[in-house]
């Protein structure tokens, strides 16, 4: 074989995305390390600044800034990663689906999301049926507090409303996904992302329970997400849908709640 051909063949089998078990273990790494980073950046400054527990806990607990740049960091490092990552395989983003938002994908994630709220009735149902000591009413830590000023709405607003949907479909829809659709059927990888997306919102480590009805409903608007992405061929519809998915949860909490 001449060393054009044996460049021919490097070149092709480097372009192959990643396989569904990298695919897999790369995904919880990299939400994992990033979460690690952004804690680490925070214990760091309490050693500068000689803070004790008890301090660096009233500083962080009393403004949504402190926050704010916990979601800013470790959702940096994420949007860096995969970006490396598809780039390491001579692959755009647009690959994993980001690309310029269609005026029609307003429309599709709002029919969507009336698809998910119908959905999500049904499955809380189901799940009440097969475990009737399940409680359906626990609340998420969503690590903001309402009543705090304009300021510190915008900071959570940006981060739960803003950065979220886009970070978490870049990551979960656009690179889990992909990766698992090189060899697995849109059924099979549909779950697999869904448990992995859902498992994310169980608040592990927080020492509450298990937080089994965000899973439940993360898992549900997951499947409406890959439905957008597999159908639309993009991250747009499934970033839409999560934006206004999130914007109501927020609005309810922090608006008109509060």
């Amino acid at each position: 074989m001449n060393e054009g051909a044996v460049a021919t063949e490097k070149s092709a089998v480097k372009k192959k995305f990643w396989g569904p078990v990298a695919i897999v273990v790369i995904t919880i790494g990299l939400f994992l390390i990033s979460q690690f980073v952004a804690s680490f950046f925070f214990i760091l400054l309490a050693q500068i600044m000689g803070w004790q527990e008890a301090q660096f806990n009233d500083w962080y607990n009393s403004s949504a800034f402190p926050q704010f740049i916990y979601v800013l960091i470790a959702y940096s490092i994420i949007v860096a990663g995969v970006t490396f990552l598809v780039k390491k395989k001579d692959k755009t983003l647009k690959y994993i689906g980001l690309a310029r938002p269609r005026f029609s994908d307003i429309g599709r994630a709002l029919i969507a999301y009336g698809v998910y709220m119908v959905l999500f009735v049904g499955m809380t149902i189901i799940a009440k049926m097969i475990a009737p000591s399940l409680n359906l009413e626990q609340e998420q830590e969503l690590g903001f507090q309402a009543n705090k000023g304009i300021l510190s709405l915008v900071f959570a607003g940006i981060s739960l409303v803003l950065l979220p949907p886009i970070v978490e479909e870049l990551l979960c829809r656009g690179f889990l996904y992909t990766g698992l659709r090189t060899k697995v059927k849109v059924i099979p990888a549909a779950i697999i992302t869904s448990v992995i997306f859902a498992s994310a919102h169980l608040q592990f480590g927080s020492g509450a329970p298990l937080l089994w009805v965000a899973a439940i409903d993360t898992f549900v608007l997951s499947l409406v997400l890959v439905y957008l992405r597999e159908s639309t061929g993009r991250l747009t519809s499934s970033i839409f849908l999560h934006m206004i998915k999130n914007l109501v949860a927020f609005s309810i909490l922090f608006i008109f709640v509060s």
